[in-house]
């Protein structure tokens, strides 16, 4: 019998797919249990929910009470800041506080915020903050979010906007009153006792006094009655439209320069008007750019509007401080003219007492404009720092289940094992098939049987 060769043969396809095809419950077998397991895993995954709020941060700050100017930090830095406080300890104990307020009125009892489920970012470069919470509860995730962006909007105005200053100056004044009466009575007590009036100088002293206050008292009132009628009509002008608006402005209290807020606004709302006429020959209404130019449009106009409510509340302001004026100068005239009246009672002040009575009464007057600057000040800078674009969305589910996961599962399961079914194989060192016997002895096959037990 002529003898094979004794070489090893290389493996093909065939021979593979005899391996499969032997090993194939093993290669189910695992392909099954990882794709079982990748199953039961994701459908464990708790389901979440998110809701989302917008708001518009007015940035800048005050620099002091007697000051109007705004000092703005850089951008990055500001917004930074506002992203940390709106994640803060503080605005999630003031939105736990609010919490109920937003539940349904189903809730039996008020759950406790996370902070792990706030976040916050910053819209592109803008100055729009968004504000997100993720629950499994979905009413909790729409409450929670509305709690904190109106706890971070009060927290925000409370930081951001000078204090009132009202029982400090009338503190303040109060004392310099009181200090004034006191001179002025020891004026009239000194003057009695020592006997050193000069009636002549007194009396053309303070007949010059009385026709400066009746002089100042006439122009607070044409002032007073030109800036009613000024705050009359840009009330009167509010409900109209914005080139309606500005052309009450510029005729009441516009000036040659055009550098006011007003006047820029509307340079920026006439330039959009004209690229939105340009657009508009060029593109249909659905336009990205020709939308963008008409929320610019409205954007600026609303800007307009609220410049118009800024304008009118600081000159009310003005107007009740010059009431207060008024009042004062109207209080004064008649003091003096019960001094007009009792000369031949009064005598002359010593120089001490009328430098400290002057003193007193330069300390109150500037403690006077001071009121007004700080009061005009307040009124400038809106109470509102923090604009809610869009509250709280209806929560909406996350994608918690991986679908990348459940995707490869199977893939790599599969690779592994056909890998560990060659690896099974090869430990198997019996014969499988007639080229491994030709292989194994030596010599040719002449002829096989197939395996009839296994068949019945």
């Amino acid at each position: 019998m002529e003898t094979i060769k004794s070489s090893k043969k290389e493996s093909t396809i065939k021979d593979f797919l005899e391996v499969l095809f032997r090993r194939k419950w093993v290669i189910l077998g695992i392909v099954f249990f990882s794709v079982l397991m990748v199953g039961l895993l994701n459908m464990k995954e708790p389901a979440l929910y998110e809701s989302v709020s917008t708001m518009l941060v007015k940035r800048g700050q005050a620099e002091g009470v007697f000051t109007p100017n705004i000092r703005t930090l850089p951008w990055e830095e500001d917004i930074a800041s506002q992203i940390e406080m709106v994640k803060s300890q503080i605005v999630i104990e003031s939105a736990q506080e609010k919490l109920s307020k937003y539940l349904p009125d189903d809730y039996l009892s008020i759950p406790r915020l996370s902070l792990g489920g706030v976040d916050a970012g910053v819209v592109s470069t803008s100055n729009v903050i968004w504000v997100k919470y993720v629950s499994g509860d979905p009413a909790l995730c729409e409450a929670a979010v509305n709690a904190i962006t109106n706890a971070y909007r009060e927290h925000y105005v409370k930081v951001k906007t000078p204090p009132e200053m009202d029982d400090f100056f009338s503190e303040e004044m109060k004392i310099l009153n009181e200090e004034i009466e006191y001179w002025r009575d020891r004026k009239v007590k000194t003057g009695q006792k020592w006997g050193v009036i000069d009636l002549g100088k007194q009396e053309s002293f303070v007949l010059q006094r009385l026709e400066q206050y009746v002089k100042d008292f006439d122009d607070i009132v044409k002032e007073k009655s030109q800036l009613a009628e000024i705050i009359e009509k840009l009330i009167e002008v509010k409900g109209e439209n914005v080139n309606e608006i500005y052309g009450v402005y510029d005729n009441l209290l516009g000036n040659k320069s055009k550098t006011s807020n007003m006047d820029n606004m509307y340079e920026s709302l006439i330039a959009m008007k004209m690229q939105e006429l340009a657009l508009t020959t060029k593109y249909t209404d659905n336009n990205r750019e020709l939308i963008k130019a008409r929320n610019n449009i409205k954007n600026i106009e609303e800007m307009l509007k609220e410049e118009l409510e800024i304008i009118i509340k600081v000159k009310k302001v003005k107007l009740e401080m010059l009431e207060r004026r008024k009042q004062l100068l109207s209080q004064l005239m008649g003091k003096l003219e019960l001094r007009k009246s009792a000369f031949s009672e009064k005598e002359v002040e010593i120089d001490r007492i009328n430098l400290a009575l002057k003193r007193v009464e330069k300390a109150y007057n500037e403690l006077l404009e001071k009121q007004m600057a700080a009061r005009i000040s307040l009124a400038s800078n809106p109470e509102w720092k923090v604009t809610i674009l869009t509250p709280a969305t209806n929560p909406s589910r996350q994608k918690t289940r991986d679908y990348v996961r459940i995707a490869l599962g199977p893939f790599f399961s599969l690779l592994f094992s056909i890998g560990f079914a060659f690896f099974i194989d090869n430990l198997d060192h019996s014969i499988k098939n007639v080229a491994e016997a030709e292989e194994t002895l030596g010599i040719n096959v002449l002829a096989s049987f197939p395996d009839t037990e296994a068949k019945k």
